[in-house]
């Protein structure tokens, strides 16, 4: 029998969580649904980053996206996307100076990560 919508649904949650690609994301030092806001160009920004991961070098932000068709590769990501990411990277880097930030996003479609190049 085909799987339900939910069926589906539950089953590719379960792949993200058990896949070791997004062990770091989802392990106990990291963060879900973070609030940040800050100022950028003059301008008020706020958000909520769906995870984020903060080691000594590095400040990984994630955010879910749960497009049925996604971009094949990092270049035809929406610019909407990109800006929402840079925009929490920006906020972040006042907290963070010196950290390296990767931005990702994470289709639940695929699951599919995607990192943001710098």
């Amino acid at each position: 029998l085909p799987l339900s919508k939910w069926e589906k649904d539950i089953h590719s949650t379960i792949s993200i969580l058990n896949d070791p690609d997004f062990r770091d994301i989802f392990g106990p030092t990291s963060l879900a649904e973070v609030p940040v806001a800050g100022i950028i160009d003059g301008v008020p920004f706020q958000g909520r980053i769906d995870r984020l991961l903060v080691t000594p070098h590095t400040v990984t932000i994630v955010d879910y996206k749960t497009d049925r068709v996604f971009p094949t590769d990092a270049e035809n990501i929406p610019e909407g996307y990109r800006k929402q990411l840079e925009g929490y990277a920006t906020a972040l880097k006042t907290i963070y100076p010196g950290h390296r930030f990767r931005k990702i996003l994470l289709w639940t479609e695929g699951p599919k990560v995607q990192v943001i190049p710098e």
